[in-house]
């Protein structure tokens, strides 16, 4: 097979080749551990790499020799369509253990297909039925055509900045649900997109310099270059970042940022779930319809929230989180959460750690630190992570722990 190896050609193989490997790994990993999100990020990495394919070969000598110029006409490696529902599936599943695609989110993949479709054509009318140039008359690679560049990055902008708005909806619900955020708040994934929006930042970068200053193979070379580093390193980000997010929620429109909390691993399709939502949320009894007024309802559990905290210490629970709590208190998620918020004035997450600040401080004042470290004590106290106890115990004393301990 054709493949003139040259500085351009070698490097970016080389990225192919990784980026490849990666992909491979992560599809293995997604198969035998049943990881949807695997299989997601294995998805983008492949399409990556077909992404800088052209250029590889191009720079290999493909272009220049039949029938590998045709090849690389009328197979469609460049998948902008496809990229940015991708990574969007990506992220909700990552973020989302309870997430499928229904029917509804095959929309996001219907102009994809449209361009495979297109490119079908192309082959049969220009190969097939004419045998001649017909469609690519022009001498240019379809893929790289105006029409088709252009929307395509800005469809792949769009998914992104929906990518990044559901994690700050998910990062929200982490508030409202759990005690220990850091574990799970998986904020790595924020730098995956950032990185993924650089990629396109770099794109549109060349593609405006090139339009005023007339590009050259040889330019147009750096950006798939800077292309295969950025999606080299998300791969690397991904693969080393694997674990999911655990808990299971509905998100009823992005739009909106209304979020659910189910009590197991279920999902539910997006359409029929206002009517299962109810049944999903509740986890022992639920509240009749002839109960009292919701504030009477939420002030009749502040004793028995107060025995819980006070007297049973379950902010020492490092795992403690708002289905838990609300067992507890035989009540629903919803109703366990606006108790709390209305009560006490704080989200679930800085409800729980103000006990475990006020633990901690005990133990202080009890000269606790002269005979064991300052973590330790804080992971008596429920805190399993040195950034959240460091973070909760600045944002309720204004002090760090270490300053605390000194101004006693």
């Amino acid at each position: 097979m054709l493949f003139e190896f040259n500085f351009y050609s070698s490097i970016l193989l080389i990225l192919f080749v990784n980026g490849f490997v990666y992909s491979i790994l992560l599809g293995i990993r997604g198969i035998q551990k049943q990881e949807k999100s695997s299989l997601w990020l294995s998805a983008f990495l492949f399409l990556c790499c077909l992404h800088i394919s052209p250029w590889m070969l191009g720079f290999a000598g493909w272009y220049d020799n039949q029938p590998y110029r045709d090849f690389l006409f009328y197979v469609p490696f460049q998948h902008l369509f496809l990229l940015g529902p991708v990574v969007y599936c990506y992220i909700r599943q990552l973020l989302n253990p309870g997430f499928k695609i229904t029917r509804k989110e095959l929309i996001h993949f219907l102009p994809a297909l449209g361009y495979l479709i297109y490119s079908f054509v192309v082959f049969i009318t220009d190969k097939l039925i004419l045998k001649e140039y017909y469609f690519l008359e022009s001498g240019q690679d379809k893929d790289f055509e105006l029409w088709y560049q252009l929307p395509g990055w800005i469809s792949i902008f769009i998914y992104c900045l929906l990518s990044l708005t559901y994690y700050r909806i998910y990062f929200k619900f982490l508030l409202q649900s759990q005690s220990n955020i850091d574990a799970i708040s998986l904020i790595w994934v924020k730098r995956f997109l950032v990185g993924f929006m650089l990629m396109i930042a770099l794109n549109f970068a060349f593609y405006i310099v090139g339009s005023f200053t007339g590009s050259s193979y040889v330019f147009e070379w750096f950006n798939f270059f800077g292309f295969g580093v950025v999606f080299y390193a998300l791969g690397i980000l991904g693969y080393s970042n694997a674990k999911a997010g655990e808990a299971t929620f509905f998100l009823d429109g992005i739009k909106q940022g209304k979020i659910y909390f189910l009590n197991e691993s279920i999902f539910v399709a997006e359409k029929q779930a206002q009517n299962f939502i109810k049944e999903l949320d509740f986890v022992t009894v639920e509240v009749e319809q002839t109960t009292p007024a919701i504030d009477e309802v939420v002030l009749a559990l502040k004793s028995k929230i107060e025995h819980l905290f006070y007297v049973e210490k379950i902010f020492e629970n490092p795992e403690l989180n708002l289905i838990q709590f609300s067992k507890l208190l035989n009540v629903n998620v919803t109703l366990a959460s606006k108790a709390i918020n209305s009560m006490y004035g704080m989200n679930f997450n800085d409800f729980v750690n103000s006990f475990r600040i006020e633990a901690v401080k005990k133990m202080f004042d009890n000269d606790f630190h002269q005979k064991q470290t300052i973590l330790s004590i804080a992971f008596d106290c429920g805190f399993n992570s040195k950034a959240t106890f460091n973070r909760a115990f600045k944002k309720q004393l204004g002090v760090s722990p270490v300053e605390y301990i000194k101004q006693k």
